[in-house]
């Protein structure tokens, strides 16, 4: 008899959606630290990143969206000259050049009180120069973070100040083809296979229950509807466990995973800023250690995030990059936030100045140089999402303040 109800129950089971997965997050695995053979304690300087100065990483920046920023000029505006450093500008001589943006705060006297002025300078590898951006023109100061790369044409005047008549951004990366996708719908239903995204579970943390969260998970395995087949995997972008109890927030979280692989479903789990991992971005991914019996069938993936989904190219945070630009621009959206970034090229633009990164020698890991097909941010006050040309933004809700997850 218990045989027979079995059977039932495995046959009325919808046979769960398929989306091939290719992993691309390899390029945010910093170099490991690794102890030089011949000496007991020494540190190898190639592999030791912190010995390297934080220079090369606006360098690396620029060499890879110098010619794109050139790309966007006018190819019709012959009165300016193309000048390639800082160096050879000239005084009254209309010229373009690009470089990275330095946003500081000067303070200006006056016969009543100081004032803070934050002021933009346009920065290469020989030199930099203050810019003077049009009064009535579409950029403001304001608008900018250190770190940016642009485009800028104008001319200095005596006082060395180079007055911008138009600024351009790098130019969109093309989106990349992806080989052999492979899609296979629920057996229920003809629909595409969906991803679901969840951020900020908080395991663990006595101030947020733990019934959305199994809610969720009953979800997963069909408890609520036969339409949840149509996950074919789920991605949970940071935020994983409470600071104030992460020893208890790893066993729920294992449990959590454990569960959720139990119902065929494929998880892939990257970190954020308060989760046990390196602080300095790219983050780590979590040490297998942390996740005991979860480890082998859940995808540790660093922050951020990068992979294939089907036909779909990927790239996600925890949301710590879009939430550091939002101190920095003041008062702006977390998705336009996000929109900055993309227009920007570039995942983390105002780093190492203000958010924490690795000095990296290598190419900057965080350039865009393809534009993903869904461009995600975890760590959302509330869902909120945008389609910028050919490409789907989406700020993921916290979980744990909205019990809010998201199909895609």
């Amino acid at each position: 008899m218990t045989v027979a109800v079995r059977s039932s129950v495995s046959q009325d089971r919808p046979k769960r959606a398929f989306c091939s997965h290719r992993p691309k997050w390899q390029r945010f695995q910093p170099t490991l630290i690794k102890p030089d053979s011949g000496k007991i304690g020494a540190q190898d300087s190639q592999t030791f990143p912190y010995q390297r100065q934080y220079s090369h990483v606006y360098q690396q920046r620029l060499i890879l969206l110098k010619k794109r920023c050139w790309d966007s000029f006018s190819s019709t505006n012959n009165q300016f000259r193309k000048v390639q450093r800082v160096l050879e500008l000239r005084e009254d001589q209309p010229s373009q050049l690009v470089g990275t943006l330095v946003r500081e705060m000067s303070t200006v006297d006056d016969e009543l009180s100081q004032e803070a002025v934050d002021s933009l300078f346009l920065e290469d590898e020989s030199g930099r120069v203050a810019l003077q951006l049009p009064s009535e023109g579409t950029w403001k100061v304001s608008d900018f973070c250190t770190g940016v790369v642009v485009g800028v044409q104008g001319s200095v005047d005596a006082h060395g100040t180079l007055h911008v008549e138009e600024l351009v951004l790098p130019a969109p990366a093309p989106q990349p083809v992806i080989e052999n996708p492979q899609l296979v719908s629920s057996s229920n239903s003809n629909q595409a296979p969906h991803v679901l995204l969840v951020s900020s579970l908080l395991c663990g943390d006595p101030s947020v229950p733990s019934l959305p969260r199994e809610m969720l998970l009953s979800y997963l395995q069909g408890s609520f509807t036969k339409d949840a087949a149509k996950v074919s995997r789920v991605l949970v972008l940071g935020g994983l466990v409470s600071p104030q109890e992460s020893l208890l927030g790893l066993k729920d979280l294992n449990s959590w995973l454990l569960e959720c692989s139990k119902a065929g479903i494929p998880v892939d789990v990257l970190p954020g800023s308060k989760d046990p991992t390196t602080a300095h971005w790219p983050q780590r991914p979590l040490h297998s250690s942390l996740l005991p019996q979860a480890t082998s069938i859940v995808g540790r993936s660093p922050n951020p995030y990068a992979a294939e989904w089907g036909a779909k190219s990927v790239v996600a945070t925890d949301g710590a990059n879009v939430h550091d630009l939002q101190k920095v621009l003041g008062d702006i959206s977390e998705l336009d936030a996000l929109e900055k970034t993309l227009q920007w090229s570039h995942i983390a633009p105002s780093g190492p100045d203000s958010l924490p990164t690795l000095p990296h020698l290598h190419p900057d890991p965080m350039v865009l140089e393809k534009t993903p097909h869904l461009y995600l941010c975890g760590h959302a006050k509330e869902f909120a999402t945008r389609q910028v040309h050919d490409t789907r933004l989406i700020c993921v809700p916290e979980f744990s303040s909205t019990a809010q997850a998201v199909l895609v």
